[in-house]
C-alpha cells in the first residue's frame, strides 16, 4: 500500500471500531433497503460473531446477484481483527472494514462472475481458482490480484 492508501485504511478503521456489534443485536435478516439477499449470519464474522455493515458495499453485492441471476454463496464478509489474524488475513485486510466478500465458485463461471463485479463497480478483485472463489472489494483504488488468469 502507498502512504496514502495506508492513511485511507486507518481512517476506514476508526469508523469501523465505532459501529462494530455483536450480530445478535440483529434478527437474522437485513432490513437495508435494496438489500435481500444476504442474512447477518453470512455477513458477520466467522470467528467472533461481530457483525459491521458496509451499506455501499452490501449494496454493489446485492446488484451483482441481480446481474447474476443465482443464488451466491459467501465463504467470508467481515472479519474481526483477531479472526483476520488467526486466519492468516492480510494485515490491512478489506475485511476488516466490512467492503470486501469472498465468493464461492462453484456453480459459476468464474469470468462471467470477475466481468460483473467489475461492472457494478468492485474495484478490488482477488482471483483464486485452485479454491474456487473469487475476492471482491470496494477500494478507492483499483487492484487485481492472485492467479493472473482463471485458467
Amino acid at each position: 500500500m502507498t502512504p496514502e492508501q495506508r492513511r485511507w485504511y486507518r481512517e476506514e478503521w476508526e469508523k469501523v471500531q465505532l459501529a462494530v456489534m455483536p450480530a445478535t443485536h440483529f434478527s437474522g435478516q437485513l432490513h437495508l433497503k435494496g438489500v435481500r439477499n444476504f442474512s447477518v449470519y453470512e455477513l458477520m464474522c466467522k470467528g467472533t460473531g461481530l457483525l459491521y455493515l458496509n451499506e455501499p458495499a452490501l449494496k454493489k453485492l446485492q446488484y451483482m446477484r441481480d446481474l447474476l441471476n443465482k443464488p451466491m454463496i459467501l465463504t467470508s464478509a467481515f472479519r474481526s481483527p483477531e479472526h483476520n489474524e488467526a486466519i492468516g488475513g492480510a494485515v490491512n485486510s478489506m475485511h476488516m472494514l466490512a467492503n470486501a466478500f469472498d465468493v464461492s465458485l462453484i456453480g459459476h463461471d468464474a469470468e462471467h462472475v470477475e466481468k460483473i463485479a467489475r461492472r457494478v463497480g468492485f474495484t478490488g478483485i482477488g482471483r483464486y481458482p485452485s479454491q474456487k472463489f473469487i475476492h471482491v472489494d470496494d477500494r478507492p483504488w483499483s487492484e487485481t490480484f492472485g492467479a493472473k488468469t482463471w485458467h
